[in-house]
């Protein structure tokens, strides 16, 4: 799992950090707890947000405790607020599904939407030196 995140903690440009954190989620679909274990547990906070990005984006049931106990537990600040952006984002993706107003291609849209605004802020805020790895992409 450390390589794929490695990969995305890397990038330094919008459209490849979403290109790379797709091929990341269709690796991490078959691999889910090895993802989970890298959000509690890798040793480069960088690791653990991209994890918690990847968790955030797979849609898993669950993900939702995850992300609260990185939020809550993680002994790092930046890692502590990339979980609590992405909790955010889970819970703003259910309530706008559950709302019913998109079918599954307004609610398609409205997901790459989301993914294609925060990109950049999130790639930015990597390649600051020193920068915090808080809620972006």
């Amino acid at each position: 799992m450390e390589p794929l995140l490695e990969e995305l903690a890397s990038c330094i440009e919008a459209t490849a950090y979403l290109a790379a954190q797709d091929r990341a989620a269709a690796a991490a679909r078959e691999r889910y707890n090895e993802l989970v274990d890298a959000a509690y547990d890798a040793a480069d906070p960088k690791h653990r947000c991209e994890a918690l990005h990847l968790i955030a984006h797979l849609e898993r049931e669950g993900s939702q405790t995850v992300l609260r106990d990185s939020w809550l537990a993680d002994p790092d600040s930046t890692v502590r607020a990339c979980a609590e952006a992405m909790l955010y984002r889970v819970i703003v993706r259910d309530n706008v599904r559950a709302t019913d107003k998109l079918d599954e291609a307004g609610f398609a849209t409205y997901l790459h939407s989301v993914r294609e605004q925060s990109a950049p802020l999130w790639v930015a805020r990597h390649a600051e030196p020193g920068a915090a790895a808080d809620g972006g992409a």
